[in-house]
């Protein structure tokens, strides 16, 4: 599955499926969005976004089988 982390408004980050306009779940905070996404069972990819709506990271999770999931990280130069 994969999920958005968008900037919401002032200091408020959302947490959505990508194509959906409802969020999952509203956070006062970009980290407690990140965690609470991080947590989340069956996730492949994590889109974030920065403040002006472009993706400033993706980050793929791959699963290898029996040997737990690892992760490969796409960075952006810029943080959200």
């Amino acid at each position: 599955m994969e999920i958005q982390i968008i900037h919401r408004s002032k200091s408020k980050w959302a947490v959505r499926k990508p194509g959906l306009k409802r969020a999952t779940k509203i956070f006062k905070s970009f980290k407690e969005a990140e965690t609470f996404v991080r947590n989340m069972p069956d996730i492949s990819k994590i889109y974030i976004h920065r403040r002006d709506g472009t993706v400033a990271r993706t980050i793929t999770f791959l699963v290898e089988v029996g040997r737990g999931k690892t992760t490969t990280i796409d960075f952006h130069p810029e943080e959200p």
